[in-house]
């Protein structure tokens, strides 16, 4: 279990969603990362994290840690590798526009 020392931006799937939605309105590429020197990335009450980044506009959209996210939204990001428009398709419902 990797925990990081890093901000912590969020908890839960609609604020991952959120932060895709933000990263692609300033025109950068969501990263989503759920592994850091090999294990799992875990928020500060344990549960499964991811590390967000946004490529091309970290000065616009900073990146951080999203935790409190379910296991098997874990399982399909490190199934879907580099691909974050699932996590829209799947779940963009829980953000109003």
């Amino acid at each position: 279990m990797a925990v990081l020392n890093t901000r912590y931006i969020g908890k839960g799937v609609a604020e991952l969603v959120k932060y895709i939605d933000k990263c692609l309105d300033a025109g950068g590429f969501p990263i989503v990362v759920t592994r850091y020197a090999g294990a799992r990335i875990r928020g500060p009450d344990g549960t499964p994290a991811v590390v967000v980044r946004c490529f091309g506009r970290r000065e616009q959209v900073p990146g951080g840690v999203i935790y409190g996210l379910p296991e098997d939204v874990i399982k399909k990001a490190e199934e879907f590798v580099g691909d974050w428009k699932w996590i829209l398709a799947e779940y963009g419902h829980l953000v109003e526009d």
